[in-house]
């Protein structure tokens, strides 16, 4: 298969074997098996005449036809090429927290500013507070664990940006991020023999990214939108006339506005505007068999709150309220079956190094999907290249659960005309990657050289 691989039927053009694309494919993941059982949505199998279409039912895509319906009175149309959730959203490890950037503090401050900065972190709280309101008061499922999030030192040095952290974040949400030292560590519930020391930033919760997502389905279903799943998009493009044309395998859309938001399940060809501009990487996450209690406490790690590590090449772990443990890292630079089974294996050998009195849990679950990063290593919510009427939202570098969501009530907002608050950081350009055709071939040397930052001592 070459890098640039074609799949759904020879239409698409996209950067990983047609295995990461099947939606036929079973994802096997313990959020598939603990959801709540959801009727397929049927595919289309009409032509359409609609105001507003959005392609992708995950977080933003959903969140997108939800407000719109009910905070517009727009009864949005939204296809995927799969159910709702079958994708990142319905995958990821439940991380509903701060982030969707990879760039560093300092990095975003030299390019826009302070003031930017502090905009794009309160965009961030409010992301997360939107979503609890999502599971509080418009009663979606979310299966919500306690708050807080810990990021662990992985080495010494470490500690000193994890204080920098802790202050940034407690002037920034005007809540106290505490610092952990590492006799401490046990004593909070998140003792490990790599950690160092920790920072719990005390905004973002666990929840149960399946159970949302085929809630939030429901809600914009009773909000008057519609969803048509197995139903991928094959080509978009705008007529003279200003709307757009939407071809699916068996049937036609025209529609007056345009939301695209489907992240790394993206292609290079809807729109072709969007070739280059966007990577997506493999994530894979396992998940153990019961935990006994026993052994839970001897291990020292026994809190429900999220967590991950200071690496660049990350791990995020976090405890179930049924006492399984799941654990997820960034893959290998292909998703194929002989990749996925060699990655549950690499996955293991860090998983027991890192928790070693749970070595002998049996992994009862491993599944992978798709992440998106960008290149300048931001979010990016915005028009789609010059074309009138048409918006795009992705980009979430692995921290979606919030701000995809958050980024659907916004895009929905900019698609009716009003004057949303986009934090500039996250209002682009969308820039190409050099030589785009061959950005997944930056990945292994990119991945090896992290890996040995992670790997030196101080």
């Amino acid at each position: 298969m070459s890098q640039m691989a074609r799949s759904d039927t020879g239409q698409l053009r996209r950067l990983y074997n047609d295995h990461a694309f099947d939606t036929a494919r079973d994802v096997a993941s313990y959020w598939q098996a603990t959801a709540p059982d959801q009727a397929a949505f049927p595919a289309l199998s009409t032509d359409k005449d609609v105001d507003v279409l959005v392609i992708g039912a995950g977080f933003a895509g959903l969140n997108a036809a939800l407000t719109l319906a009910r905070d517009h009175d727009v009864s949005a149309v939204v296809l995927d090429a799969g159910q709702p959730g079958w994708a990142a959203s319905g995958r990821n490890g439940g991380f509903c927290g701060l982030g969707s950037a990879m760039a560093s503090k300092d990095r975003l401050v030299r390019q826009h500013g302070k003031g930017a900065l502090e905009d794009f972190v309160d965009a961030q709280a409010q992301a997360v507070r939107y979503v609890a309101h999502l599971g509080d008061d418009a009663g979606l499922d979310l299966n919500r664990v306690e708050d807080g999030e810990f990021c662990m030192a992985h080495r010494p040095s470490e500690m000193t940006d994890l204080r920098a952290m802790a202050d940034h974040y407690s002037r920034l949400l005007g809540q106290p991020s505490d610092v952990y030292e590492k006799e401490s560590l046990r004593q909070a519930g998140i003792d490990g023999p790599g950690f160092h020391g920790a920072v719990r930033i005390p905004v973002g919760f666990g929840l149960h990214p399946l159970r949302y997502v085929r809630s939030l389905a429901k809600a914009v279903i009773a909000a008057g939108a519609s969803i048509y799943g197995d139903s991928p998009v094959h080509s978009v493009a705008q007529r003279p006339d200003g709307r757009f044309a939407i071809e699916t395998p068996n049937c036609s859309v025209t529609a007056d506005r345009l939301i695209i938001a489907t992240n790394g399940y993206s292609s290079e060809d809807v729109p072709k505007w969007l070739r280059g501009r966007y990577l997506p990487l493999v994530s894979h996450i396992i998940l153990t068999e019961p935990i006994p209690q026993d052994l839970i406490a001897q291990q020292g790690w026994t809190t429900h709150q999220v967590a991950f590590d200071s690496r660049i090449m990350l791990h995020y772990f976090r405890l179930l309220p049924d006492g399984r443990f799941l654990f997820g890292m960034r893959g290998p630079t292909e998703l194929t079956p002989t990749t996925e089974a060699a990655m549950q294996a690499e996955i293991r050998q860090h998983f027991d190094h890192m928790f070693p009195v749970w070595a002998k849990i049996p992994t009862a679950y491993h599944w992978s999907g798709l992440i998106c990063v960008t290149y300048d290593m931001k979010p990016y919510i915005g028009p789609i290249g010059d074309w009138n009427n048409a918006w795009l939202a992705l980009g979430w570098h692995g921290s979606g659960v919030a701000m995809a969501s958050y980024a659907g009530k916004m895009i929905a907002g900019l698609s009716m005309g009003k004057d949303v608050s986009v934090p500039e950081i996250m209002t682009g350009p969308l820039r190409r990657f050099p030589i785009p055709g061959l950005r997944k071939s930056y990945l292994p040397f990119a991945f090896r050289y992290f890996d040995w930052l992670d790997r030196r001592s101080t």
